[in-house]
């Protein structure tokens, strides 16, 4: 896997994971360094051995490097990481030697981690039905990026597979400009979350 290694090796990607780091320090849980990316990878590539999915093993290691390159930018110029990242991703992938049909499919897995893309209903609605079956109870359905078309879509996913509804402001410290702790949600949206439950 010579190009995923000098994605690891190339400046850009280098300087980036330095930057994220340096963003991060004071976090806790959830930092997006290189143990981040290599677990992604892992359990990608586990999932698509598992699932005989045939995605090569050197898209899915690239694509778990650069998923998310473009933090950096959204702490600095509240870019979103998941767009951020797929420029980011062009341009390193470029330099390493990927196909442009290649750097379109990571750039692609990229820009819809997040769950915003133009993923297929029935796609996201098996993976709920088997996650929900696997023990799953509930999602994030409100965060204050997304659109209100994106809340509704989720609200109504969790709802029509029968998931509690939970809400995420994305804050993590000091390192999140624009990011209070804490979102306001009314009792009608999370009515269990003022009982105490799950």
């Amino acid at each position: 896997m010579e190009r995923v290694n000098a994605i690891c090796r190339h400046k850009l990607w280098r300087e980036s994971v330095g930057e994220i780091a340096r963003l991060e320090q004071d976090r806790v849980f959830c930092r997006h360094d290189r143990a981040h990316f290599l677990d992604v990878a892992r359990l990608a590539y586990i999932e698509n051995l598992e699932r005989g999915l045939g995605v090569d093993k050197e898209l899915i290691y690239a694509a778990a490097l650069l998923h998310d390159i473009g933090r950096h930018l959204q702490y600095t110029q509240n870019i979103p990481h998941d767009e951020a990242g797929a420029q980011l991703a062009e341009i390193i992938m470029a330099d390493c030697g990927f196909s442009p049909a290649e750097r379109a499919e990571v750039t692609q897995a990229i820009l819809q981690h997040r769950g915003d893309g133009d993923r297929s209903r029935d796609g996201l609605a098996a993976l709920l039905c088997r996650l929900r079956d696997a023990g799953l109870w509930g999602m994030e359905a409100i965060y204050g990026a997304n659109s209100p078309e994106t809340t509704y879509r989720h609200l109504k996913m969790a709802g029509r597979f029968g998931l509690y509804t939970t809400a995420g402001s994305d804050f993590h410290g000091g390192n999140s400009p624009g990011i209070e702790l804490g979102m306001p949600v009314s009792d009608d949206i999370l009515p269990w979350a003022r009982l105490g439950i799950r």
